[in-house]
């Protein structure tokens, strides 16, 4: 019998959440890969407030951040991320 957790991912994999996440996430790899061949990965030997990773309190800012703007400068920012 299979166990709960597969059950579960074969369910995901079907709904149409999972299919969305799972298209953007691979427009999003594609698009910083060309991304980071035309321009480099940006990261440096020097190191300053520019240069560092962001911390987890600033990632939740920005993703709070989102549901701040419209869906139309929500949809202006996909397709500038879609078209990089």
């Amino acid at each position: 019998m299979p166990h709960l957790e597969e059950l579960y991912a074969v369910q995901n994999r079907r709904s149409n959440f999972y299919l969305l996440a799972r298209n953007f996430s691979k427009s999003f790899e594609k698009s910083y890969a060309k991304l980071v061949k035309d321009h480099g990965s940006g990261k440096s030997d020097t190191k300053g407030k520019n240069n560092t990773e962001p911390t987890m309190d600033e990632k939740k800012a920005f993703a709070m951040s989102l549901y701040k703007i419209s869906k139309e400068e929500l949809g202006t920012l996909i397709a500038t991320l879609d078209k990089a």
